[in-house]
């Protein structure tokens, strides 16, 4: 290391020498800077954190992490699209050593306020940024993170009503979900899959994936027991095919109720493919709105979602006091139970009278009132 000031200048330069033996020279205006810039870097030397000088792009950064990731095939496509529709095209071609706080704050608030993104997904944006940047620091092209102390941006809100605005719903009523599960068996004869797929989002609470991952084999020998059971094993990925479960708390048991058994027992007469490898329900993800949407116009209820199917399952157990919140966590496969109080605790509700029968019970035993 050396500090000097050349002829005619009155700048201090101060020439550093790296661990792997490059010079790196660096000028300032006073020759305190540069002698606390020396002491630092000698510092850093001492301590094994002293950051080589590179070149690497964030972007290039970014494609060598994904080519050795090991995320999930679903994962892993939601994040190559965040990467190329939003963070690629605003910070690919910056060096990543010159990539500091002001400028990914910058850019996050751009998302929020310029192109209106959701704070969830700007949220997400900014986890995968400082993923990035983590594991730059952990590669020694970074001495700190500078995402990790970033709050995403907030946007004004407007707080006025539209009485034309249609209310967005989160789960059913449970009056509205027996007209669900009603309606389904009214459209849908026993032999098309649509009909035990849809009561199964209802009844069962399954995740979309889930539901369309399950096989013969993973029911078959349930089909006529006492007391069935439901065994969640795995995941379905259109691209990849059998992944396993968005967290380990997916792989899970819990009760095969009547409505789902009942639609499942004739399902698998009349389905053509009976192996225990066979997927029960063979549908495309993107597959299952245009079934959902034909029950809620017929029963003219609002439209929902596999999602909010599932919501409705676990809302309407949530209401009725004999399920505890620590056995509702586990037929919901949360990893914790804060994502189930956190989700569905609005939705608890005092003296709530339930309905006679119970939730997943009623409709079975409709039907085998009527076929007597």
């Amino acid at each position: 290391m050396a500090i000097f000031k050349r002829k005619g200048s009155k700048l201090w330069t101060c020439m550093v020498r790296t661990p792997g033996g490059k010079q790196i020279w660096k000028t300032f205006p006073t020759k305190a800077e540069a002698e606390a810039y020396e002491a630092d870097a000698q510092s850093k030397k001492y301590r094994g954190d002293f950051v080589e000088p590179s070149g690497v792009t964030f972007g290039e950064y970014a494609e060598r992490l994904f080519k050795k990731s090991g995320m999930k095939p679903s994962t892993l496509r939601a994040h190559r699209t965040n990467l190329e529709k939003h963070i690629l095209p605003a910070l690919g071609d910056i060096k990543i050593q010159a990539l500091g706080k002001r400028m990914i704050k910058s850019f996050l608030e751009n998302l929020r306020k310029e192109k209106g993104l959701a704070f969830k997904t700007t949220k997400n944006i900014k986890s995968q940024i400082s993923s990035i940047l983590e594991s730059a620091v952990d590669d020694n092209l970074l001495s700190d993170n500078p995402a990790i102390a970033i709050k995403i941006p907030a946007v004004t809100r407007d707080h006025t009503v539209s009485l034309d605005e249609k209310e967005n719903i989160d789960a059913l009523e449970e009056t509205q979900a027996d007209l669900f599960i009603e309606t389904c068996l009214e459209i849908f004869p026993p032999t098309v899959a649509s009909r035990a797929l849809l009561i199964c989002y209802c009844v069962q609470g399954l995740r979309r994936n889930e539901a369309l991952a399950l096989t013969w084999g993973d029911v078959k020998s349930e089909l006529n027991k006492k007391s069935p059971v439901l065994r969640v094993r795995k995941n379905w990925d259109q691209k990849a095919g059998f992944i396993t479960p968005k967290t380990y708390s997916g792989r899970r048991e819990l009760p095969l109720f009547p409505d789902f058994l009942l639609a499942l027992r004739e399902w698998y007469l009349a389905c053509p493919n009976k192996n225990a490898r066979s997927r029960i329900f063979p549908y495309h993800p993107d597959g299952i709105d245009k079934p959902i949407r034909r029950v809620t116009l017929a029963a003219n209820l609002p439209h929902v979602s596999p999602q909010i199917l599932r919501r409705t399952f676990a809302t309407i157990h949530a209401f009725r006091n004999e399920i505890p919140p620590k056995k509702l966590q586990h037929w919901m496969g949360h990893s914790d139970i804060k994502t189930t109080f956190q989700l569905y605790a609005r939705h608890y509700r005092e003296g709530l009278v339930p309905l006679p029968g119970g939730f997943g019970h009623r409709i079975s035993e409709k039907r085998a009132i009527a076929n007597h």
